[in-house]
């Protein structure tokens, strides 16, 4: 009998674990941490904020979204999700696959790689926008082969014409020979 109690604690253990997590923090947190937590937990504001920047991006050129992504660069902080690495996948999704830079993984890793980010709101933004940024960059490499077909149609359209202008040429010098061959 004493086997059945220490079975029990086995199986119930396990459930009431994750229940820990929901108790809150009330001290040792410092200022970072707080940050990390309120953008964990943003505000329909701040995601609504987020998205009039998202809008806002569509009346800048290649240029103005460079100077931007470069302005937002120096705000990054090393394996923090914060808005600045939003914005800057933002304007990666923006901007052409050529223009070169940092990819889309080395922007958003600490919001997608961090468990705590990973299910937030800030975290399933960066999911979207990693999504964004690579079905953009699969569509501009997929643009840019069917203009390099459109281009070797265009080349062996030239050249089929100058064959068979060639090929009515040499007809009509045939004809000529028939013609004088019979007079």
């Amino acid at each position: 009998m004493s086997k059945t109690p220490l079975t029990l604690i086995f199986f119930i253990l396990p459930l009431m674990m994750p229940g820990c997590r929901y108790f809150p923090v009330e001290n040792g947190q410092d200022e970072n941490d707080q940050r990390t937590a309120a953008l964990a937990r943003p505000e329909p504001r701040v995601i609504a904020e987020l998205l009039g920047y998202y809008q806002d991006l569509d009346r800048l050129d290649e240029n103005g979204l460079k100077t931007r992504f470069s302005g937002l660069q120096g705000r990054l902080q090393k394996d923090e999700c914060n808005t600045a690495r939003l914005k800057s996948a933002m304007i990666l999704s923006k901007l052409s696959v050529h223009s070169g830079g940092p990819s889309s993984q080395a922007i958003l890793d600490p919001c997608l790689n961090n468990a705590f980010n990973r299910y937030s709101a800030a975290g399933r933004l960066a999911y979207l926008l990693q999504d964004l940024i690579e079905t953009r960059k699969t569509a501009d490499e997929t643009h840019a082969e069917l203009q390099n077909y459109h281009h070797q149609i265009k080349t062996l359209q030239d050249e089929n014409e100058k064959l068979h202008k060639q090929l009515e040429g040499l007809k009509a010098i045939e004809k000529s020979i028939q013609q004088r061959n019979q007079h």
